[in-house]
């Protein structure tokens, strides 16, 4: 509003950048009765949904100058940087910038060549930083050192990545419908970031990924119920941005992030589903 002085009061509420899917709106449209096809057309205009073939992407877990630790509670192996395959026993691994380990009981460690890829059993792998306990991803591990600094890569598949995220970025008490928007914008947005072979992040940079612990029944649902389904404009994968609530009317992507390129399918659009 306008006061009688001539300043400008402007007043609101909401929570993220405002550009894409506002996920409060996606629940109260849930609510509503909407498909998850009506939510997604509604907070991305002109765009049509898709399919993707089966896709790896590689996701950025940790980086830093420490030591990780790879473990299986069942036989596995790691494939060292010149593709030589060496099986393991069930146990914890510590592995440094020097990448090396013990391949046997009894032996010492020997340096690899790297990168290390550890590729699992049965079992999902367990990977963390070495002073404290592993989180379980799917997938195979890979520990590389970048510009002096080891990182651990998971080295996924878009369908189990994806379980790992919906219901780290929704919550899975909310209705079905509203999941299935969330994983269709969240397998677009990942394909979107990887052109070029590059990494993704396992936090807000890129979108919040906690692998097998991140999972749950209904996130699985919903990943499965959509599967291999994206959004495309004019044949492209569109670049699905989401944030949790917009206070009722979302941003336009150019209004937000400084020097972007507009794009018909981010512009501010209506909101009044976000209560």
């Amino acid at each position: 509003m306008v006061r009688e002085d001539g300043d400008f009061v402007v007043s609101g509420r909401g929570y993220g950048h405002g550009v894409g899917m506002g996920q409060w709106g996606a629940l109260g449209l849930a609510r509503r009765g909407a498909t998850y096809e009506r939510i997604l057309a509604h907070y991305y205009p002109g765009t049509t949904l898709g399919k993707a073939g089966p896709t790896t992407l590689r996701v950025l877990l940790w980086e830093g100058k420490g030591r990780y630790a790879v473990s299986s509670s069942v036989p596995f192996a790691v494939v060292d940087g010149e593709g030589v395959s060496h099986a393991l026993a069930p146990g914890r691994y510590v592995v440094g910038r020097a990448l090396a380990l013990s391949l046997a009981p009894g032996q010492g460690r020997a340096p690899l060549p790297g990168p290390l890829t550890f590729v699992p059993g049965g079992e999902p792998l367990e990977v963390g930083p070495a002073s404290g306990p592993g989180q379980p991803y799917r997938g195979r591990l890979q520990l590389q050192l970048v510009a002096g600094r080891l990182q651990a890569v998971n080295v996924v598949g878009l369908e189990a990545y994806l379980k790992g995220v919906v219901s780290a970025e929704m919550p899975s008490d909310w209705p079905l419908e509203a999941l299935k928007a969330q994983a269709v914008a969240a397998r677009s947005y990942a394909l979107s970031q990887r052109r070029d072979g590059a990494l993704l992040y396992a936090d807000q940079r890129s979108q919040v990924y906690g692998g097998v612990g991140s999972e749950t029944p209904v996130g699985v649902e919903a990943v499965t119920k959509t599967k291999g389904e994206v959004l495309l404009y004019q044949g492209a994968v569109a670049t699905t941005y989401f944030f949790s609530s917009s206070g009722g009317r979302t941003a336009a992507a150019s209004d937000v992030f400084p020097g972007a390129k507009p794009l018909p399918y981010l512009v501010s659009v209506p909101d009044p589903y976000d209560v």
